[in-house]
This record gives structure tokens, sequence and C-alpha cells, in this order.
């Protein structure tokens, strides 16, 4: 090799990129089908890359400089590229550079465009054409080494991704030993790309394995075709697809023989002659060998491999790759010959995006738009259904689901998809090739798909009817033949002898070729999506109820209480007939009327899963229903059902981030996203509850010395459903900056994200909160809601990424989280982490890395690679301290986290309390590993299992009711809103919880009654009634407040309502009147009297509760008008409450931080504010503001100059600031770091 021509060529290519606008290697990358690693390696002049980088290298120049293809002069890069090279392809004769160029043009005719035509639905007159194969190829990725074990993806996901497994999920035969081998090779074998792996391997042969659908065929064509494209200086592609071999009219001779005939019989192959003479004489080559796996006797398959290692051994100039099926791959003879294997993995979600992203650019044509649309819909499926996000990984399968994306809603369309993907599947098999007897093979020949889809939905029914049921997802062997056998029997007549035989092969078939069923050893099948057992078992029941053999509702009532079936039950209604979906779901609202008290039987599922499981389910199952406009009624229900939750989480203090939390945001938003655009009047039924009443909503966290505050999720839940609200828009926009509640804002924050993706507005907000906002807290999260609403590329992508390297420690933290959280599918995010762990100069930014790493990353070796680093050389010890913790909880099992940790042991600089828990730790490791640390079991409440009974007795009667609520008055509440649920329609409820809701004593019960009918029966006239009378009657401050908020939110539209709230403005409680006033400023802020009136109070009532609602009902209105901005102004110099001066200091920093005035009218209160609090105040919203203006800096350090006697106050709140936002001043940090000691004394 001329290293001088490499260094020259290398140049050329160098001075070609700076041209270009020297696009950075990431960006590269993104149009290059070639690893970061890989460009930098032919860019550095080593060696003379290849004519496949050189031209993806000047392509993606051109595409950084938006160059034309006439521009790019690929004609003169290839000669140039010829020139330094030097050299001429070997030819065995004169005539070979003419075949040469005859068979490279016949192959890039052959595998220029994909094979897609099986795969579309029959009769879709959007049948994909030639799609350029280039165009939509996304390289996947491989692991060396594969372990030979078969489990289903759900399970190998959970063990790669967490670690550990419970025992009952595991099929028989399936020991800790396997699952350690399948851990151990994913976290000591990291993936590689493909094609680097094809271009580096040192040795010349390798084995790439796969499931079917993997990608292994698309692989050898893609490869194929890139080298015929580089002409007659790239190394010459021969690709022989095996399945040919197995055809006994083409099995003559060797496989040099059989490219000849593939040559003469289409031209896709070459001369035995000239390719033998042009692998003689040295010639490069890199010889294909797709499909070993086609080969279905195993002897002749053996044969062919050693013919291959053969031709390896003999032309040490060709590349030999081989592609095979897991099932049936012996590997002995490739390892013998010192073949290297590798693994295709499921594809990542950056791979996925990047073939969506190609695939609907290219379907929807001119229409950028609408192919982002398309692709962000699908993606959103994936993230919404751990089964389609399992599907997806599959390139046949995610290929599926692009074809049917365009007409289908997915995820609620999902059942189509998986209908068409189990259709492809078993539309692909041929049990003849397990059959030796020709009348067998005869017999199975009048099966078609729609018989195999029977048989498997039978195959399924087995399943869930065995022991373990759809949990299990494995039948016994002779369980699974005796099945076969019997469809063939009942359906076809076969005798039992040959329905055997034919079963067997059957089986075999199904594993082997249709990627449906998988072998996990001892005798045991299941199916390797659980998603296919899922809609299989759901079209099953479909059928039978259609057929009258299974009446649907006794399904759902015996089934949803099962984790297990609520997948299957949620494809089910979106079965049948809408009428009948709706039957389900008005079974399902009202099956748990203790739903809040846990499940009856916890034992079924974690506790994690516990909470409104009966709710959940209906919610999935309305959302499934493709006519949900034909439901008005039970969508009305649906809403009401979510209001009530999030009522429910307020009142019984329930943890924010609990599971009914969380299944609201997951479960109900997107349902309520859905049918919202059928149903206007629910749109605004919940938008008037939640700005009259739920963002109120209030879950105290109280202390020995602190009280703090959560909020339920009700921004969060309607978000998707109010997206088009501007009022709604306008109230969290304000909230986001003038919020009060910190839990608050973030569950706004949330909203605005989720809700308006990409909405330059909303970005445009939320940037500005994070660089002006004065709480270190509320600027990182607003770090990580711009990565919520916003694609990790362009303006959003730069500024996340300088906040990583901003002096504000808070925006790195945001920044971090941003990358670990919102943006962890993005290549980069894990580097960037993995950087802030170990590098950021903050010790409290580098444990909160060190956290994302742990949460996100436990899988990944550069994670685990990252913590040893950080433990054992950081040099703070609280950091070393939270990476050996993580270590020990995620990756104790590997030999060198093992052995670091013994040496943290033993470190003197580690408390010793934490050495101490440590070595107990190391104790009970073993290599071994986590696999399944058995629950605990866990109990019912004793509430549920009590009132159970005593609700069954309670439906009856008036004075049956009234014996249950006096029997036990901790059962009182309980049993109200149990009543509510299971038996809204009996005429005669509403009016005796009325009733009781003004005769009782119990505060609680009364405001519980209060908002259980508001939320069961909003159109009633009965509840309007009863909150009226609660607000004129002799009831509790916080009793007439729930009634006054239900009123409201209810009857925005009835002028009474105003008229009402204006003489509550006059009450005797403060509570009352300050609620009241920001009810009428916040529900009516278009009428000008309201907004006059709502001003007045703020500016002259003498209750600082009063003055602070008001101000925060013209702050959320959104109205910045000059009154309210001169009112803000007045309140911050001259209000007789010092935290009203603050307030409306801080509201001004946040809001009107652009206008000089506000910036002066700040640095007067710094200097001259009444108290020391103001100034104080005054410093840090100056820190906040205005951190870029240098004479703010200087002010501050002025104020830490005077010394802490002339105003300690201001004196340590400067030291705060600079030390926060400016905290490359080591003796400010010092200062500070002596105050915080001081305060904590």
């Amino acid at each position: 090799m001329d290293v001088t021509a490499a260094h020259r060529f290398a140049g050329k290519l160098t001075e070609l990129r700076a041209r270009s606008g020297n696009p950075s290697v990431r960006e590269l990358e993104r149009h290059m089908p070639f690893a970061r690693s890989t460009i930098s390696d032919n860019l550095s002049g080593r060696s003379l890359p290849s004519w496949a980088f050189v031209e993806a290298f000047v392509r993606a120049c051109g595409h950084a400089a938006g160059t034309t293809e006439e521009s790019l002069h690929l004609a003169q890069w290839r000669e140039a590229l010829r020139q330094a090279k030097g050299i001429a392809a070997a030819a065995p004769d004169r005539d070979f550079p003419r075949v040469r160029e005859a068979y490279l043009e016949r192959i890039r005719r052959r595998y220029g465009h994909a094979e897609l035509g099986a795969l579309a639905p029959g009769g879709d007159p959007d049948r994909p054409g030639l799609i350029p194969l280039r165009e939509i190829f996304v390289p996947p990725e491989v692991r060396a080494d594969p372990p030979p074990v078969e489990l289903p993806r759900e399970l190998v996901r959970r063990l790669v991704d967490r670690g550990e497994i419970r025992h009952g999920d595991l099929p028989p035969g399936i020991d800790a030993e396997t699952l350690d081998r399948i851990r151990r090779s994913h976290r000591g074998q990291p993936a590689r790309p493909v094609l680097d792996v094809i271009a580096d391997d040192t040795r010349h042969g390798l084995v790439l394995l796969g499931d079917p659908g993997a990608g292994k065929s698309t692989v050898a064509r893609y490869l194929t075709l890139r080298l015929a494209e580089a002409g007659d200086e790239g190394t010459l592609p021969v690709l022989v697809e095996l399945r040919a071999y197995a055809d006994a009219r083409w099995r003559t001779g060797t496989l040099l023989d059989l490219i000849e005939r593939l040559s003469e019989a289409g031209g896709h192959g070459l001369p035995r002659t000239v390719l033998e003479g042009y692998l003689r004489a040295g010639g490069r080559a890199v010889m294909i060998f797709d499909g070993l796996d086609e080969i279905f006797d195993p002897r002749l398959r053996e044969e062919v491999a050693d013919e291959i290692a053969g031709l390896a051994a003999r032309f040490p100039s060709a590349r030999v790759v081989v592609t095979s099926r897991v099932i049936g791959y012996q590997r002995s003879v490739f390892d013998r010959e010192e073949f290297r294997t590798y693994l295709l993995q499921d594809l990542d979600r950056p791979r996925i995006e990047r073939f969506l992203t190609a695939w609907y650019r290219l379907a929807a044509g001119d229409r950028p738009a609408e192919a982002d649309r398309l692709r962000d819909r699908l993606l959103a499926a994936m993230d919404e259904v751990a089964a389609v996000r399992e599907l997806a990984g599959n390139p046949l399968l995610l290929t599926i689901m692009a074809m049917l994306g365009r007409k289908r809603d997915l995820p609620r369309d999902r059942r189509d998809v998986y209908e068409h993907a189990v259709a492809v599947l078993a539309a692909q098999w041929d049990p003849s090739r397990h059959l030796r007897d020709e009348r067998h093979t005869r017999e199975h020949a009048d099966l078609d798909v729609q018989d195999r889809l029977a048989l498997l939905r039978r195959i399924a029914r087995r399943m869930q009817d065995a022991p373990a049921g759809l949990a299990g997802n494995h039948l016994l062997d002779h369980d699974l033949i005796d099945e076969v056998a019997g469809f063939l029997r009942s359906e076809h007549g076969l005798p039992p002898g040959r329905a055997k035989a034919v079963a067997r092969a059957i089986t075999d078939e199904f594993r082997t070729r249709n990627f449906i069923l998988s072998h996990y050893g001892a005798g045991v099948h299941g199916f390797v999506h659980r998603a296919f057992l899922e809609y299989l078992t759901a079209a099953g029941i479909a059928d039978r109820v259609t057929t009258g053999d299974d009446d649907l509702l006794q399904v759902y009532a015996r089934r949803w209480p099962d984790p297990a079936w609520e997948e299957t039950l949620v494809l089910l209604a979106g079965m049948v007939e809408p009428a009948q979906a709706g039957q389900i779901v008005d079974h399902l609202l009202t099956a748990d009327p203790l739903w809040f008290l846990g499940p009856r039987d916890p034992g079924i599922g974690r506790s994690s899963e516990s909470g409104a499981r009966n709710i959940m389910t209906a919610l999935r199952c309305l959302n499934e229903v493709r006519d949900v406009a034909a439901l008005p009624r039970q969508c009305s229900a649906a809403v009401n059902a979510v209001i009530n939750m999030l009522e429910h989480i307020a009142e019984q203090r329930v943890f924010a981030g609990s599971p009914v939390a969380r299944t609201l945001v997951e479960t109900a938003a997107p349902m309520l996203t859905r049918i919202g655009g059928h149903h206007p009047r629910i749109r605004s039924r919940y938008r008037d509850w939640y700005l009259m009443r739920g963002r109120f909503l209030r879950i105290p966290l109280e202390g020995e010395d602190f009280i703090d505050f959560q909020v339920p999720p009700a921004a969060q839940t309607g978000a998707g459903l109010l997206r088009d609200d501007g009022e709604f828009a306008a109230v969290l926009n304000g909230l986001v900056r003038f919020g009060d509640v910190p839990a608050l804002r973030d569950d706004v924050l949330d909203a605005l994200a989720r809700g308006r993706p990409g909405d330059p507005e909303v970005l445009a907000s939320l940037r500005d909160v994070a660089e002006h906002d004065s709480i270190g807290a509320a600027r990182r999260g607003m770090v990580q809601g711009v990565a919520m609403a916003a694609r990790p590329a362009g303006a959003a992508w730069d500024w996340v990424q300088a906040c990583l390297a901003d002096d504000d420690p808070f925006l790195r933290d945001g920044a971090v989280a941003a990358f670990g959280f919102e943006w962890r599918a993005h290549p980069e995010a894990l580097p960037i982490v993995c950087r802030a762990a170990v590098t950021d100069r903050d010790p409290s930014v580098r444990s909160a890395a060190i956290g994302v790493l742990a949460v996100n990353w436990t899988a990944d070796p550069r994670a685990g690679a990252a913590l040893r680093e950080i433990a054992r050389s950081d040099a703070e010890p609280s950091v070393r301290i939270d990476a050996a913790d993580r270590l020990i909880a995620a990756w104790s099992t590997e030999p060198e986290t093992v052995s670091l940790l013994r040496r943290v042991v033993d470190d003197p600089a580690i408390p010793r309390w934490f050495r101490s828990r440590l070595r107990q730790e190391l104790v009970g490791v073993t290599t071994a590993g986590p696999v399944a640390r058995p629950l605990p079991e866990r109990s019912a409440d004793p509430r549920r299992i009590r009132l159970d009974a005593v609700i069954d007795a309670a439906r009856g009667t008036d004075l049956s009711r009234e014996r249950a609520v006096a029997a036990r008055p901790e059962d009182r509440i309980a049993i109200v809103r149990a009543l509510a649920v299971g038996w809204a329609g009996d005429p005669a409820l509403l009016p005796w919880l009325c009733d009781l809701a003004r005769t009782t004593t119990d505060g609680r019960l009364t405001e519980t009654i209060l908002w259980t009918v508001a939320t069961t029966w909003p159109d009633r006239s009965e509840q309007t009634e009863l909150m009226r009378d609660v607000l004129a009657g002799d009831f509790p401050a916080d009793v007439r407040g729930t009634a006054m908020m239900l009123l409201a939110a209810g009857g925005r539209a009835d002028p009474a309502v105003p008229e009402l709230l204006r003489k509550l403005t006059g009450a005797e409680d403060d509570h009352v009147r300050s609620l009241a006033v920001e009810l009428l400023g916040t529900g009516w802020p278009r009428d000008p009297e309201i907004v006059a009136l709502v001003r007045s109070f703020a500016e002259t009532d003498g209750a600082d509760a009063v003055r602070y609602a008001a101000l925060k009902a013209l702050l959320l209105a959104r109205r910045p008008d000059p009154e309210t901005l001169e009112l803000l102004r007045r309140m911050a110099v001259a209000d007789s409450d010092p935290r009203m001066r603050r307030f409306a200091v801080e509201h001004l920093t946040v809001g009107w931080h652009d206008d000089p005035a506000t910036l002066a009218l700040v640095r007067r209160q710094a200097v001259n504010g009444v108290t020391g609090d103001d100034r104080a105040a005054a410093v840090q919203a100056l820190a906040g503001g205005w951190r870029g203006d240098p004479a703010t800096r200087e002010l501050l350090h002025g104020f830490v100059a005077q010394g802490e006697e002339a105003d300690p106050d201001r004196w340590r709140a400067a030291i705060r600031a600079l030390a926060e936002r400016w905290p490359y001043d080591q003796e400010i940090v010092g200062l500070a770091g002596r105050i915080e000691a001081e305060e904590e004394w």
C-alpha cells in the first residue's frame, strides 16, 4: 500500500469537507451507512478507502453544502481513487472487464429495489411499487458469539433491560444458567453495525444469524448492491441464494457450478472459469451465501457448509459471508474454519426512526409534513403499546407496520397489523419439507391461509386454558401436537395416525420457518411474540361470540382482574360491534365499586399493577372502538370516571407517582385525546373542571419541620384532549410562568410539552423560564420540558447542548435529564450522559447523571464502564458512593465490578457505614446473577374484605344505606363512593346522597359526596342545588370552597353562577372570598366588569390572601395589559405584605424581564428595598432575569464586597446567587458552602 497516496487522497476528502461547510462527523454519519469510527479511520489517511465509502462521503458533503447531483462529480472521484490505488482488477483474460461490467449491471438491476409486494395487504391500491433499496435500508447491529437458546422477545427484553425475571414467568426447562448465558452475551459483547463488522473483521469468514424477518437477506442484497455500484474498482460481489440449491434440479456439481448455472439462467452469476480465474489471481471478492437454513436436509446442509468453508480456504482473497436462521444452525463446521458468528439484533429506536423517516418520505412524495406526521404517529404507537414496540424491532414486521400505518390509526388499529403479520408469516409455510410420506404431503395441501389462522387461534385457546394461562405463553410439546392433530381430524377428516404425522410437521414448520412459535427446550413451545398470542386469543373469542359459543360479558366478568388478559380484552373490544363494545365499557366501569381500596386479590399481578384496573381497561376498550362517535354515553361516563380518579388522588392523598396517577397519564390521556375530537361537549366539561377545580387540587406532604405539596396529573391527563383549546393553553402558559406550587408547574410543563409538541410558542416559553426563573428546580425542569416538546434536532438540540456547557448547574442537570430520558433513543445520548457523569465540575450533576445511567442503560456495558471509572477515581467521595451503590444494584454479577467494589470496601475516604453495607452486599454476590427474587405476598386492604359484603347489603333501600353508613364511621366515605360507582342508575341514590350531605356533621364526608355527585351526575339539577345549599349554609370554609369550585366548573355557561361568585367575594371568611375572586378572574376573563373587580381586589383588599388570589387570576388570564403591569410594579415596592412584594418582584422578572423598566425597578429594590428580605428577593431576581448582564454580576459582587455586617440578608443572597449562576469563582463558592453549613448546623 502506498501510504503517501493514501494520505494525499485523504487530504482531498478533507478539502471537500471544508468546502462543504465542514460538517461534523455526527452530521456525516446521519447521511452515510458507516459508523463514526469508520468515517474517522477512512479520513485518517492510513489506507485508501473503498469506492462505496468515497461515494457516500461525497454525497454526504453534497447534502451539507446543498449541491446538486451533477455537482458531485462522482466520475472524477472514482477516477481519482483508481489512480490512487494504481491497480486494476486481476483479470483471467482480455474479456474480463466487459464480462464483469455486464455482470455488475445485472446485479444493480436485480438488487436495486426492495422486494415488498408479498408483504402488502391483498387488493390494496397503495401496494408499494419499486422502492430503491439504498433509500430505505438501515444497517442493523450484530453481537458476536450468541448463546444457542430461544425465548419469547418480551422475556429477553426484560432480562436484558432489568436483569431480572420472576420464576413464574419462565417456561419449563429454562433455568438460571440459561438466562445468565443470555445476559452475559448481551453485556459482554457490545452491539456493532453489521456493515462495520463485515468490513473490519480480521477473519475472512463470518456467519450472520437471525430470526425470520431480521434482515439477513436484505443485508446480503444491500451489501451486494453497494459493491456492485462501486464498479470495477470495488470488491467483486457474488451473492448465492442457497434456496436454489435446495431444489434437486439445481443440485448438480459444486457451488461454483451453481453460480455458473445462475449466470446461464438469469445473468445473476458468473461463468465458473471467469470467477475461478479471478479468485485464483488474488482478486478481491465478497462471496455471500444467503439462507443456509433453506437447505432442509440436514446432511446436505452440512455438506454445503463444508464446501463453503473449503472455498474460504482455497481463496483467501475472498471474504465469505454466510447467513442462516438461528434454528437448525450447526456451527461446528464454521468454528473449525475459524468463522466468526454474529447474531442480528432487533432494530433499536434510532434505527426504527431512520427507517420510518425514509419510508414515509418516499411514500408521501412531495409532502414532507405528511411524512413526518405518519412517522410520528407510528413512533407514538410504539411508545404507547409495549407489544407494538416489541414487534417493531423486527424489520419484516416493521415494514408491515409502515405499510399499514398509512391507512391505519395505530395503536388503535394494531389488531390489523397483528392479523396481517400473522397471515404473512403463516402464508410462507410448507410443512412438506418436514414430511417423508407423499400421502401426508398431499393431505395438508388444502390448508389455506384461513385454515392456518384458525389453527393458530385454536393453539392460542389451548394455551389460555393451560394451568399458566395467558401469563405463561407456553405449551408442552405433546399438548401442542394433540391440538394440531385434533384440528386436522375435526376440520379435515384425517385419520388419527396421519393427523399426528402431519401435526408434527406443522409444528416444526411454525417453529423453524414462520417465526410464530419458539421452542424453549425440554419439549415446550410458545409464541415468539406475546402479541401474536393475545391477538389470536381475542380473534378466537370473537369468532365464538359470533357463533354464540361464548357470552361476551361473561368473558370480561371472568377475566378483567387478571393483568395477563388485559391486552386480549382490549383487542377483543375492537373486534366486536360498537354496540357490544359499549356494553363492555358499561360493564367494566361498574365492575369494581371498591376499586379505590385496591384489588380483591392482590396476588394477581404486582403491586404496581393495582389501582382502578377495571376503569383503565374500560378506557382502553373504548379507545379501541373504530366508531367512537357512536358511543356518546360511554364517552361521557369515561370522562366522568377520569375526573373522579383525579379527585380521588387528592382526597386520599395518593402519592402522585402511584400506579393510579401513572395510568391516568399513560392510559386515560390517549383515550381523552381521541374521543375529544368527536364530542366537543366532553372537551368543555374537562376544561371547565380543570380551570375551576382541577388546578386547585393539592396533596399535602407533611414532615416534622416542612410541608410540601404534590398535585394529581390533571393537566397532563387533559393535554391531548384540549390541545387546540386556546383558553386551556393560556392558563397553562400562565401557570408554567407564575404557578406558586412547584409540583403544579411540573404537571403543567409536562402537559404543554406532550400536548403541544413542536409548538414554537411553547418552546420559546419553556426556554424563557429556564433561563430567567429564580428557582433552580424550575430551570432544570424547563430544560427537560424543551426536550419533551421537541425532536432531538435543530434549534432545540443546539439549545439543550448549550445547556450542557452552561455555568448554571441546574441547566446542566436539566440537559442531562433531557438526553437521559426524553432523547435517550438518540445515538449520542448515552455518550453525552457518560461524559457528564465523569467530567461535570459539579458533584450534584455528576450524581444526577449516574442516576440516569443506572435507570436507563443497565444493559449497556458502556454505562457500566463509566460507573466503574467514577467509583474508582472521582474526586468526591459522595459521588464514588453513588456510583458504587448503582453498580451493586445493577452490575454486581460482572467480575470487573465485583473486583472494583472490593477495592471500594478498603477505601478509607469512603464512610464506614457504606463500606460495611457494601461488604455485606458483596458476600452474597455470585456471577450467577439475579434471575428472580420472589415478590412478597400482599394482602388485601382490611376494609376491602369487610366492605365487599357491606356494599352488597347497602344497595337495596334508603334504610339499608343508612344502616351501612352508620355502622362504622371510618367506612362511610368508601361506602358512599362505592354506591355511586356501582349503582348510579338507581333513581333513589342521588337524592339520598344529597340529603346525607346536607345533614351529616362529618365535613370530610360532605366534601366527598360533593365531588362524587358532581363527577357521577354532572348534568343533574339535584347536584347543582346541593352545591348552592352548601354555599348558603353553615358549613366549614373548605367544604364551601369545594362546593364553589364544583358549581363554577359545571356552570360557566349559567349567568347566575358568576353573579353568585360576586356575592361570595363579600363573605366573612378570607378563604371563601379569595377563592371566589380567583374563580371569577379565571373563569370569566373576557368580562371587563369582572376584570375590573378582580383588579380592585388586588389593589385594595385588606386581606393578603385575597390580594394574592386576585393577582394570580390576572396573571393566569395572560392579559399583560399596562394596568396589570403597573399594578405589579406598585405591589413590588409598596404593598404592605412582604410576601406580596416578593411575589410581585418574582413575577415581574419572569414575565417582563425584557422591559428595561423592570430591570431598573429590581435594581432599586436590591439597593433600597424596605427590608432585608426585600433586598434579598431582588438580588435573587437579578441573578435569574439578567444573568447575561455584566453590570448585574458587578452589582452582586459589590454587595458581597460590602460585607456581612452592612446587610446580612442581601450579602447571603448575593453569595448564593453568584455561586449558583456563576459558580467558577472559588472564593464565592467557598463562602456559599460556609453559609450552607452554618444553616444546617
